[in-house]
């Protein structure tokens, strides 16, 4: 066999075969590894999001705080309506209620009419008037914003 030699125990080999290569070790070959720059561009991005993320979490602490006070003081104005219907007087209704913190006011505007085939009723309306947190659109101003919120009664005139 022409281009083949063989010695005593040693494999057959082509004598004109190219050599296999080892590659570079992983810590000399630059395709293998991130950059510097690489690295820190990667690290803004994760911690714009982690920024985001935070802010995110702060708005809607303060989003939640919110709803709890405009929920506390729809109670007040949800019980002082029962109490009234009850037949209590505005009077006895404020003085009744507990306060509450975020409550600025509670008033009645009470009317008597005549409604066909049911006798007189008596129509009140409940205002309320309460402090409903920090605006949304400028959270550096740290003034609460007051809102309003009327309640119709009605009841049937027992006097």
């Amino acid at each position: 066999m022409k281009g083949m030699t063989q010695r005593c125990g040693e494999r057959k080999r082509w004598r004109n075969s190219p050599r296999l290569r080892v590659p570079a070790s992983p810590r000399l070959s630059p395709l293998r590894a991130y950059t510097i720059i690489e690295a820190m561009v990667a690290a803004a991005i994760l911690l714009t999001g982690i920024a985001a993320a935070a802010g995110l979490a702060l708005t809607m602490v303060s989003q939640e705080e919110a709803n709890v006070r405009v929920a506390r003081a729809f109670n007040v104005q949800e019980q002082a309506g029962r109490l009234y219907q009850l037949g209590l007087e505005p009077a006895e209704i404020l003085a009744i209620i507990p306060p509450e913190e975020n409550v600025e006011a509670l008033t009645f505007d009470a009317a008597s009419t005549n409604v066909a085939g049911v006798g007189t009723v008596e129509i009140a309306t409940c205002r309320l008037v309460f402090h409903a947190g920090v605006p949304m659109t400028d959270a550096a101003v740290q003034d609460e914003v007051l809102r309003t919120n009327d309640a119709i009664l009605v009841r049937p005139s027992i006097r």
